[in-house]
């Protein structure tokens, strides 16, 4: 039964697509508004069902600090997590909840990767100081793989072309 208090307990899984998002006047205790939205599912068997049903925007207090992430746009085309009650599939409602599962597993996700671009461009060149590093491929590609990193084209190119050079002359000696 798709009651009162449980609906997202006892709801089946699925998703819809936004086909249209209005924002409300009405702002939660967190700053979070209201959306009215419209919204289609498509079942498993081809049926289609649209429905109004309104949710909170995910703001700071759902998903933790501002990352810039914004998996879940309220807007029109933006495919949704929602609860349906299979014997009234009409009945349905937004799955915040795994909204904002998803949006905090994603911003998390993305801390992690800069997390680890910055440590990498803090490591040190792999060669010893004896050795000339425009000579080394091992070097060179290293260097090469931190300035594709960091989105440094110029330094990209520079280092292409010398990698090419020293190519060239193994190839030919």
């Amino acid at each position: 039964m798709f009651g009162k208090g449980k609906p997202l307990e006892d709801g089946a899984q699925g998703q819809a697509v936004i086909v249209d998002a209005r924002p409300g006047n009405l702002l939660n205790r967190h700053g979070e508004r209201k959306w009215h939205l419209r919204v289609r599912v498509k079942f498993e068997d081809g049926n289609t069902t649209e429905a109004d049903c309104e949710v909170f925007d995910l703001g700071l207090a759902a998903v933790g600090p501002a990352s810039g992430l914004e998996p879940y746009p309220l807007s029109a085309g933006t495919v949704i997590p929602v609860r349906y009650d299979v014997n009234d599939r009409s009945r349905l409602i937004v799955d915040r909840p795994k909204m904002v599962a998803d949006t905090k597993a994603a911003y998390d996700a993305d801390r992690q990767r800069k997390i680890a671009k910055a440590e990498a461009s803090l490591a040190p060149p792999l060669i010893s100081a004896s050795q000339s590093r425009e000579d080394d491929e091992s070097y060179l590609m290293d260097a090469l793989m931190q300035a594709q990193t960091k989105g440094d084209v110029a330094e990209v190119q520079r280092l292409t072309q010398r990698l090419e050079e020293l190519i060239r002359r193994s190839e030919t000696t």
